[in-house]
């Protein structure tokens, strides 16, 4: 072989990317790949659950609100609460865990407040582990019960 195409031979090869760097970038491929499958099939929803309608009582918007949370259902979900009273606290991965002992406090035609115990796993600021009391405000609006607010009981 000559020297002038031995030299470009050597040239050309150290411009290629070495066999390490093309497994790396593979590797990191995959990897990245499965991250991005895994968190999609563990966030995605599980259920879907049909929203309240105008003769749920609050009990029954509550009980669905916590259904579609649990679920991951958050199209259902986020029609629940009015919009300005929803700031995205329930849009993201959680479950609400053991919810019992849902009951009604002073309830009128008008608004309710309805009170809970759970104990919660990823939701909020709650740590978890711990069982928990939680509200929710209720308002009648436009012959739909609508939750307005939250609290921790």
């Amino acid at each position: 072989m000559s020297a002038a195409v031995e030299a470009e031979t050597d040239t050309a090869r150290s411009r290629r990317p070495s066999n390490t760097v093309l497994r790396a970038a593979l590797v990191l491929v995959v990897v990245l790949g499965s991250l991005t499958i895994g968190i999609w099939l563990w966030a995605r929803p599980r259920d879907d659950v049909s929203p309240p309608t105008s003769d749920s009582t609050p009990l029954e918007v509550v009980t669905t609100y916590l259904d579609a949370i649990n679920a991951r259902d958050f199209e259902t979900s986020n029609k629940i609460p009015l919009p300005e009273h929803h700031d995205g606290l329930w849009s993201r991965p959680g479950t609400w865990g053991n919810v019992h002992d849902l009951r009604l406090t002073e309830p009128d035609h008008h608004d309710a407040h309805v009170i809970f115990s759970f104990t919660p796993h990823g939701v909020g600021g709650f740590a978890g582990g711990d069982e928990e009391i939680f509200g929710f405000y209720l308002d009648r609006i436009n012959g739909q019960w609508r939750i307005t607010g939250y609290d921790v009981a």
